[in-house]
């Protein structure tokens, strides 16, 4: 889901030697724009031939949210601007938006220091609007009474909120006259500001539909030390689970997980530890039936 590579630097025609066209070192990208031969160009590769090919464009989108921040959604080849008028070309690289207020940012692309960016709030709005309209799509799990475009735009809220600062009151404002108002507060509703990844906001999601009581990031302390923040616990049952994404396969953070478990174990805590292959449909209600054993089995104490 995320690609936050920032080593695609695309060139106009104008600024490269035609030698390095004519051996098949560069090709084109989109019309007047290049990259090197083999590169793989991702949302930040195509939000810099945007700027690159509409110079006075602002970019927008995911590609904005990437270069405020937030780690995710950086695969994609496409990219999004913000326009005063749209009379460009259309190309399947891009796409392009005309008549929404917003602060533009500079200086977020060292790289590329003139390219400039929207504020975080419209940023996170174009993406709300591209998944209401199904435009955009990545696999998610299905929550029970949620649209599944409805925990992908929590997805991307509770993202911009934890990694880009973004608050409710800013995402407000920016949706009027573009998303609608109902379903944006009933989204928000289901937001929190500490997410870590879309793959832990939908394991709440999930959590906090079945099982009532949950507690996110709740604080573990022994005496004034904090010894852990769990991801979702139930603190009155001592049940606790934690999300825990690719980087705790390395080994100093798999042994400081040992320990962690080892002291909450000891002062009473079940503790389970979820990774992404245990979310998916196949192994979701084994997952549920897991969290309700150890809910259960607290209850009986």
């Amino acid at each position: 889901m995320s690609t936050f590579n920032f080593d695609i630097h695309p060139q106009r025609f104008s600024d490269l030697k035609r030698s390095d066209i004519r051996s098949g070192r560069w090709v084109p990208f989109v019309p007047g724009i290049y990259v090197p031969r083999g590169c793989s160009v991702n949302r930040i590769g195509a939000a810099r031939a945007l700027h690159l090919r509409y110079p006075t464009a602002t970019i927008g989108g995911y590609a904005a949210l990437l270069f405020h921040g937030v780690p995710f959604w950086g695969d994609s080849a496409i990219a999004l601007g913000h326009v005063v008028s749209n009379h460009a070309r259309v190309d399947p690289h891009f796409r392009l938006l005309r008549g929404t207020e917003f602060s533009p940012f500079s200086g977020l692309d060292p790289a590329y220091p003139e390219l400039t960016c929207t504020d975080v709030a419209t940023a996170t709005v174009d993406c709300l609007v591209d998944l209401a309209k199904e435009r955009e799509q990545w696999w998610t799990t299905i929550i029970p009474g949620m649209s599944l475009p409805d925990v992908r735009c929590i997805h991307i809220i509770d993202a911009a909120r934890n990694y880009a600062g973004l608050t409710n009151t800013q995402l407000r404002k920016a949706a009027r006259h573009r998303f609608d108002r109902c379903r944006l507060s009933r989204l928000l509703k289901h937001s929190i500001p500490n997410s870590g990844s879309p793959q832990e906001t939908t394991l709440r999601l999930l959590l906090t539909q079945i099982f009532p009581g949950l507690v996110c990031q709740h604080e573990v302390r022994n005496g004034s030390k904090l010894v852990t923040v769990i991801d979702f616990a139930w603190p009155m049952l001592k049940v606790a689970i934690y999300y825990d994404g690719h980087h705790h396969n390395i080994v100093s953070t798999a042994n400081r997980d040992k320990e962690i478990d080892a002291y909450l174990q000891e002062n009473g805590w079940r503790v389970l530890r979820v990774t992404k292959s245990m979310v998916t449909p196949e192994r979701r209600d084994q997952l549920l039936w897991r969290v309700g054993k150890l809910i259960a089995l607290a209850h009986k104490i």
